[in-house]
């Protein structure tokens, strides 16, 4: 009875592992198989266990299948961002009260030194970061 009871967690466990495999797949086409494969599995899940979210899990995964993809490849993470916005709210917690807006945008730049940060700092001028990730340079010289 136990058994019967977790039976649909335990058909899930696998997608889960199935998962973090996509987001540290450098190569296209493995992530491609892997995100394929795990459509499938949700598929028979929602149809096994009547779980509507596998289905809608499911459908997800195919919208954004390409960045995923690439996310994976180029190891994107949303981690500096969601740091960032765990540290304005918490500012913001503190700083209940403050009636000065310009002394807590301060606070902000104070609490994250890498908000002027660009990632194309380091590209030179006629130079692209193309979808392929290739960095494409322009054959025109740059103006001095």
């Amino acid at each position: 009875m136990l058994r019967e009871d977790n039976q649909l967690l335990a058909d899930l466990y696998p997608i889960a592992d199935m998962i973090r495999k996509i987001w540290n797949t450098r190569l296209l086409e493995d992530s491609k198989h892997l995100i394929k494969t795990t459509r499938l599995l949700l598929l028979q899940i929602a149809r096994t266990h009547r779980f509507k979210l596998a289905k809608s899990f499911e459908m997800m995964l195919s919208r954004r299948m390409d960045g995923i993809m690439h996310a994976g490849r180029f190891g994107f993470s949303t981690a500096r961002l969601e740091g960032a916005n765990n540290k304005i709210k918490v500012i913001k917690r503190v700083a209940f009260g403050y009636k000065d807006m310009e002394y807590f945008f301060l606070k902000i730049k104070t609490a994250l030194p890498w908000i002027h940060f660009s990632p194309w700092v380091d590209f030179s001028p006629g130079e692209a970061f193309l979808k392929s990730g290739l960095i494409w340079k322009c054959c025109f010289p740059a103006n001095s």
